[in-house]
């Protein structure tokens, strides 16, 4: 799957995506927001990503 511009969409809440941050590529995160700042909440550990952070993503292959 190709790499979608965070900047011209974004994925359905709670769906496990691999994003692109800093040039560096991170799997198993999920949007979420705090009803103030949307961020990226991890499914391995309590680590967030705040949007702005993040520059490219897209759906993860569940079979990685």
């Amino acid at each position: 799957m190709n790499w979608i511009d965070i900047n011209k969409e974004q994925p359905e809440w709670y769906t496990n995506v691999e994003l692109k941050v800093g040039g560096k590529i991170k799997q198993h995160w999920h949007r979420v927001t705090d009803g103030d700042v949307i961020y990226y909440g991890s499914l391995k550990d309590s680590s967030i990503i705040y949007e702005k952070d993040v520059t490219y993503w897209r759906l993860l292959d569940d079979t990685i």
